[in-house]
């Protein structure tokens, strides 16, 4: 079998064979471990409560009828859409002073652009600097009320299909979020707080301004679905929209910001910040503590995982390292391996949807092309189509266009140039 695949794949080496070899449409070797076969879920690495993983993942809760704080004194619109971020908890961000304070710009300038959408790989940090984002649209005065609406109960695919009743239901969430931020409650029928809410927002006067926060959309074509339902709504300019998502909207009306991973010297003094209480690892040179910035490429959830695994396992950071590819009996708190548990939560999803997009033969074909390189290689437009075998340029085109989007393929050097994160390698390379 081996050979007959070796043989198909034009001599690929015997290991590449193993993880990403496809024949009559069967996926044959570890990728099939890159999927669960589930809806998706973050699992509880090494025992840490689920409060702590909220805090670690920097995501929020929606809550339909919120406590509302006392306008504060200093100005601005009131402090509710604190409470609605409620998970997000940081005593401050690394490196991203600069694109926070540009995006901030872009809300509260009187140019065109009324939707801004973060983007970026899971645990990039984009809940955290949208936080931050609306703290300082918040101190400009600009605007008259700040709402933020989480969207994480609707991560799941067609999220916003207005087909499907429980993707309805979870609109409804976020509506109901909406309406009671702004002091409509919550208390009438589901049915009519669409309409009550498109009236309230028609009948604000012209010098009055919202700024909304709908945090989390997750699916790819979630942030059109949300825009354009919000427009029906009557939210539009003076109207300020900010959006986080995975994937990155193309659509000419929403300005696109990725949150990149943290620079190395940024990723340093991270670690160091979370650290503190631990002398020893503060003490650490650069040289040994760039192992965990390398290994998590300045992804701020994988690094805060690290980190805060290392203070409460006793185990050496090496091997808090190696477990986050592993994908064996490990020592999560459930049982599971902490590898399953990053997998889960930063690749899985979007697998899925990819393969309910183009089919799991095309999917295993692009992802696993990267396995007959060096972890961190790239491939260059032509060779991945070529060794992924995806003969169809139309097919190639799209499922590449939607994986780079979905941030599970990365390009670079001005899109000719194609690679995958380290821990994607990984867990595409190996049994489970």
């Amino acid at each position: 079998m081996i050979d007959a695949l070796a043989g198909h794949l034009g001599g690929w080496a015997l290991a590449s064979v193993v993880a990403v070899a496809v024949v009559g449409g069967l996926a044959v070797g570890v990728f099939l471990a890159l999927r669960t076969g589930r809806a998706f879920s973050v699992e509880l690495p090494f025992g840490l409560g689920k409060a702590e993983v909220e805090s670690l993942s920097r995501t929020t809760a929606a809550e339909t009828v919120p406590e509302v704080l006392e306008p504060d004194p200093s100005g601005g619109a009131d402090d509710a859409w604190r409470r609605h971020a409620n998970g997000v908890e940081h005593d401050r961000l690394f490196g991203v002073d600069t694109l926070t304070a540009q995006l901030a710009e872009v809300l509260t300038g009187a140019g065109g652009n009324w939707i801004l959408s973060l983007y970026g790989i899971g645990g990039a940090g984009k809940t955290a600097v949208a936080f931050d984002v609306v703290g300082l649209c918040r101190r400009s005065g600009k605007f008259d009320h700040i709402v933020w609406a989480s969207a994480k109960n609707a991560a799941r695919e067609n999220a916003f299909s207005e087909r499907d009743p429980l993707a309805l239901a979870y609109w409804q969430d976020v509506i109901g979020s909406i309406s009671s931020q702004l002091g409509l409650g919550t208390e009438v029928s589901r049915e009519l707080w669409e309409e009550r809410l498109h009236d309230h927002i028609e009948a604000l006067s012209p010098e009055e301004r919202i700024l909304l926060v709908v945090d989390n959309l997750e699916g790819l074509e979630d942030v059109t679905s949300v825009v354009d339902s919000l427009q029906r709504l009557g939210l539009r300019q003076p109207h300020r929209l900010l959006l986080t998502s995975r994937h990155r909207e193309r659509s000419r009306r929403v300005v696109s910001r990725m949150v990149p991973p943290l620079k190395d010297e940024d990723a340093l003094a991270f670690v160091r910040h979370l650290g503190v209480d631990d002398p020893s690892l503060v003490a650490l040179p650069d040289r040994k503590l760039g192992v965990i910035a390398e290994r998590t490429e300045g992804n701020p959830f994988l690094i805060k995982l690290v980190v805060r695994t290392y203070l409460e396992s006793a185990r050496a950071i090496d091997m808090v390292l190696g477990d986050l590819s592993d994908l064996g009996n490990g020592a999560g708190g459930d049982g599971r391996a902490l590898g399953h548990q990053v997998r889960d939560y930063l690749f899985t999803r979007s697998l899925n949807e990819l393969e309910g997009m183009y089919g799991q033969e095309n999917v295993v074909r692009l992802i696993g092309a990267f396995g007959t390189k060096r972890a961190g290689d790239s491939l260059e437009y032509r060779e991945l189509q070529r060794v992924s075998g995806i003969q169809s340029d139309g097919t190639f085109a799209a499922i590449l266009r939607s994986s780079c989007r979905m941030s599970l393929v990365r390009p670079s050097q001005v899109n000719k140039r194609y690679s995958i994160h380290s821990l994607l390698y990984d867990f595409t390379t190996q049994r489970s």
